[in-house]
């Protein structure tokens, strides 16, 4: 990329107004409530000629400050984003409470700036030249020769370049609307004892206008068909100008705030205060996520649509202290020598234990790179894929054979037939279960009246559970391998202690 501009710069104004109010409508019933309000302005560049977007409609750049066109690139302010907050709190009886709450936020983006600095990275101040040979493995331009010269087309005096092939740029919808997140909450709270609450709660949210990308320029239907006639089989260069009505075979980024995501739970909490030297929270969610992938369909973005693998249906975390009743000022062994206070006196046990269902996984097939180019490597499901004995050594039913032609069946799966989709969802399917308990044991010993030391013994994974990773999710990729699990999950350990003396004084 070459760039002739030195100063060209981004600015952007946000302004921000909040109220909020508490109204106690009876002795037992309160009211709390809130409005915030977001106008969040275009990016705007710091002069004129400093800035260009892309038009998708008539294929064109509009220049910052020429014409009439903004420095803003004439792109829209949304002025209705309003975030409420509400909440409610009644007290039933004496020891038990119910809370509702529901509240909207808004999402300045990864980098706190909407859609980034790509005004900046567009014709006329950035020319980024995408050559890409008809073949893969075609050479681009001779190295005697040298690449050819960037391309900075002179900006007419209405401010539109027609963007010239084989120039990168980036493109963005004409109006900032933010990212919106709704969060609700429907609580039961309740006291069972003087230590004892237990709590159960409907807990969701949903995002909508969500931030994505992808490349706008890039095949997006399956036709690396020979049956599909006048094309035979076709590298993705070759086919790229076929696919929209300027011809480019450059990449185009296409930022946008296109994709919804939402999660919903059930969520079960038992809490003990520390009393008597002991305290235990445990909880438990029954929940599911949904989001869209990294794979964009321009067409149907629902194919995208399902579980993300971080999606667990059940998950249990128990967390417990517990100070044991032995030793010099305890329950037990109040008289017990300074020698044998030293050994068995004074010990704190910490333990948290994590208990979760299989994270989804979707399977995929050998030859999805010859049916299409759009990412969906899925098969068709036409049978049962669970085994009678689901173990490491088969977790899922694969293929018995490569599925080499298109509507071949194999076992419970088929190659989908040429111009589709398979027919499994994402995360159709479920890797096993974790479990991993960590503990800590600690010891403090008070050596003068001014100078204490702390013994610390920590255990993670101290069961030493190993906890299966995803198994290999092709069907007939390796008939040897298809199905069966090979790998740990990510980022889990075998047993690890850690020791460490500290001393205070």
């Amino acid at each position: 990329f070459v760039s002739p501009s030195f100063d060209a710069a981004e600015r952007q104004n946000r302004l921000f107004f909040y109220g909020q109010d508490k109204w106690r409508m009876t002795p037992k019933l309160t009211f709390s409530y809130g409005v915030r309000w977001e106008i969040i302005f275009p990016e705007t560049v710091n002069g004129d000629g400093n800035g260009g977007w892309l038009d998708l409609k008539t294929g064109e750049i509009r220049v910052a400050g020429i014409g009439d066109i903004g420095r803003d690139g004439n792109v829209e302010t949304d002025l209705g984003a309003w975030a409420p907050r509400l909440g409610l709190a009644y007290q039933l009886n004496e020891r038990t409470v119910l809370r509702v709450g529901y509240g909207r936020s808004f999402d300045i983006g990864t980098f706190g700036s909407i859609f980034g600095h790509f005004a900046t990275q567009n014709l006329p101040v950035l020319s980024a030249q995408d050559l890409a040979p008809a073949n893969n493995f075609d050479r681009v331009f001779n190295l005697a020769d040298g690449p050819p010269p960037p391309v900075f087309p002179e900006v007419p005096a209405n401010g539109r370049i027609p963007l010239p092939d084989g120039i990168f740029a980036r493109a963005r919808p004409d109006r900032v609307r933010l990212a919106t997140v709704d969060a609700w909450n429907v609580t039961i709270q309740h006291q069972l004892s003087e230590n004892w609450s237990v709590e159960i709660a409907y807990v969701g949210n949903k995002g909508t206008h969500v931030f994505s990308g992808f490349d706008g320029s890039t095949p997006t239907v399956p036709i690396n068909q020979p049956t599909i006639e006048g094309f035979g089989v076709l590298s993705t260069n070759e086919r790229k100008p076929f696919f929209h009505k300027f011809g480019w075979t450059q990449g185009i980024d296409f930022y946008c705030n296109c994709h919804d995501n939402n999660y919903n739970s059930l969520q079960l909490k038992v809490i003990r205060r520390f009393a008597q030297g002991f305290s235990l929270n445990a909880n438990y969610t029954y929940g599911k996520v949904l989001n869209h992938d990294a794979t964009q369909i321009l067409f149907n973005d629902k194919l995208g649509y399902g579980p993300p693998t971080f999606d667990r249906t059940h998950t249990l975390i128990v967390s417990s202290l517990w100070e044991l009743p032995f030793g010099r000022g305890k329950r037990w062994g109040t008289g017990w020598s300074r020698a044998l206070d030293l050994v068995l006196g004074g010990w704190q046990i910490n333990q948290t234990t994590t208990a979760s269902s299989g994270r989804p996984f979707t399977p995929s097939y050998r030859d999805c790179g010859q049916d299409q180019d759009v990412g969906l490597c899925r098969p068709s499901l036409v049978g049962d894929p669970t085994p009678s004995d689901q173990n490491r050594n088969q977790w899922f039913i694969p293929a018995s054979q490569v599925l080499a032609q298109n509507g071949q069946v194999s076992g419970p799966w088929q190659r989908p037939q040429p111009g589709t989709f398979g027919t499994i969802g994402r995360g159709a399917l479920r890797g096993p279960q974790f479990f991993q308990t960590d503990m800590a044991f600690f010891k403090n010993i008070q050596i003068t009246e001014r100078v204490k030391a702390q013994f610390r013994a920590e255990a993670f994974n101290v069961f030493n559970v190993v906890n299966l990773g995803i198994p290999e999710s092709c069907i007939d990729c390796n008939l040897a391998l298809a199905g069966k699990i090979t790998s740990t999950e990510p980022f889990t350990i075998q047993r690890q202690w850690r020791w460490a003396i500290r001393l205070e004084f």
